[in-house]
């Protein structure tokens, strides 16, 4: 019995010899030290380099997917000009209107219908938006003439203002060689002291009249900006899009007719050219 349990305490005792020795905490030992200190310092320097390199490699992904830094929208706003009258190519007869026929301003989608465009000025809404995640600087908004026809002469739709519009806005004359976009009654261009920072996603809104005297219009902007990649030129409409068109009033037409009697009655279009308050250009 003795001798089994001398056998037992020496077979305890060599187990405990065989066990593997308790690993030191890694502050204890220098290169175990040196790894956690470098893995903080990757892990602090990730952290701070994630935000910064981020939105250039979102950018870099929009332009590889060919999506502009500038979104840049024309659309028509007649709320900028006095008046509602439309010069055609043709004659397309009078406007419907009611029973009564009382109907002096009619919808616009009727005009366009007949190919007809706002006679002697347009009016546009031009909506620039930063599409990019670091600030663009907006240089200029640059008219550019494609075509200068003669003025549309088939039928005018003779509705004058009936007053001002009182809010503040800018003017294109499409007549001069070089167009550029200007404050009412001033003659300096209007980006030429002041560009416009635009802030990732931010928009402006400019409101502009376009103006001829001489011709039916055909015209593009160009709209010229400059990030960190340096200066571009965005051309709206793109090139494959219709352009933008104003026509002046013409000498003369085949057919006019009148919005300030009842009915829209047609008149005799020499006569009427001649008259006194004729917005005919002579």
């Amino acid at each position: 019995m003795a001798a089994r349990t001398r056998k037992s305490r020496r077979a305890r005792r060599g187990k405990v010899a065989d066990a593997p020795p308790v690993a030191a905490p890694f502050w204890r030992k220098p290169a175990g030290w040196l790894t956690g200190v470098a893995g903080l310092v990757v892990s602090a320097l990730v952290a701070f380099l994630i935000p910064q390199l981020a939105p250039g490699w979102l950018d870099s992904a929009k332009d590889a997917a060919g999506s502009p830094v500038l979104a840049v929208t024309v659309e028509d706003d007649p709320s900028n000009l006095v008046g509602n009258t439309w010069s055609a190519p043709r004659d397309s007869g009078r406007p419907p209107v009611d029973p009564q026929g009382q109907w002096t301003v009619y919808p616009p989608d009727w005009y366009r219908a007949q190919g007809a465009l706002r006679a002697g000025a347009s009016g546009h809404r031009i909506v620039v938006e930063n599409r990019r995640s670091v600030p663009v600087e907006l240089l200029d908004l640059r008219p550019v003439v494609v075509e200068r026809r003669p003025p549309l002469s088939g039928a005018l739709y003779w509705m004058p203002p009936q007053g001002e519009v009182a809010d503040v806005r800018l003017r294109i004359d499409l007549d001069v060689t070089s167009p550029v976009v200007q404050e009412l009654n001033e003659t300096t261009p209007y980006f030429a002291s002041r560009h416009q920072q635009l802030a990732k996603g931010e928009r402006v809104v400019f409101r502009v009249v376009a103006e001829s005297a001489r011709c039916h219009c055909r015209w593009r902007l160009a709209a010229e900006y400059q990030d960190s990649d340096g200066p571009h030129t965005l051309t709206i409409p793109a090139e494959d899009a219709p352009p933008l068109e104003t026509t002046a009033y013409a000498s003369s037409y085949e057919a006019v007719y009148d919005g300030l009697r009842p009915g829209y009655p047609a008149v005799d279009p020499a006569k009427f050219c001649r008259g006194p308050e004729s917005p005919c250009t002579h």
